[in-house]
């Protein structure tokens, strides 16, 4: 077997495992939104409780509802981050075993990585497209449960408490899709 074929195996090889990887991530992101679906039909269902004529449900079970699935869709988008920066790792080393045996010909040259810049950063282009519309979901969905909850709660405590929770939380989610993540992935160029 001559040296090109053999760099051929070799990155056939890598990029199999690379693409059984991906493959891997995104059954897992379909199976967490197996988790998704069920808890957004529980604030459904609290809401039908919470607001039919005569009901009895005391405020404190919606409140408590609601912070549950907030915090369940927190989870998925912090778990969507999580997949794209391993998406991103896994980029790189499949780039850096190029390097290392010479295989300069299999990459194209827009997948090699490269540092991510400030705007980059802010816009979360370490996500690839596909995470993006996932990241979406959950934030939306975070934004959409706020308002509703905030606008069915007549106690003022809750009004306010639900919203600057999904604020800092929604906040703390984006620091770490724009700032941790990629200066995590940019520390492996040094």
């Amino acid at each position: 077997m001559s040296r090109e074929e053999e760099n051929f195996e070799l990155a056939k090889s890598q990029y199999s495992l690379f693409v059984k990887s991906l493959d891997q991530h995104y059954a897992e992101i379909l199976k967490f939104l197996a988790i998704i679906a069920p808890s957004l039909a529980a604030f459904g269902f609290s809401i039908n409780q919470f607001m039919s004529p005569g009901s009895s449900v005391p405020t404190s079970y919606f409140v408590f509802v609601t912070f549950a699935v907030l915090i369940v869709l927190g989870w998925g988008a912090i778990y969507v981050l999580t997949l794209s920066y391993r998406f991103q790792y896994l980029r790189f080393i499949v780039s850096k075993i190029e390097s290392a045996y010479e295989l300069t010909n299999f990459m194209p040259d827009s997948f090699k990585p490269k540092r991510m810049a400030r705007k980059e950063k802010l816009t979360l282009e370490m996500l690839p497209e596909i995470m993006k519309v996932h990241f979406f979901f959950f934030s939306v969905s975070i934004v959409i449960i706020v308002i509703a909850s905030s606008l069915l709660l007549n106690d003022f405590l809750w009004r306010v408490s639900i919203p600057l929770f999904g604020l800092l939380f929604l906040g703390f989610i984006y620091f770490l899709g724009s700032q941790f993540f990629p200066n995590k992935y940019n520390k492996l160029f040094d």
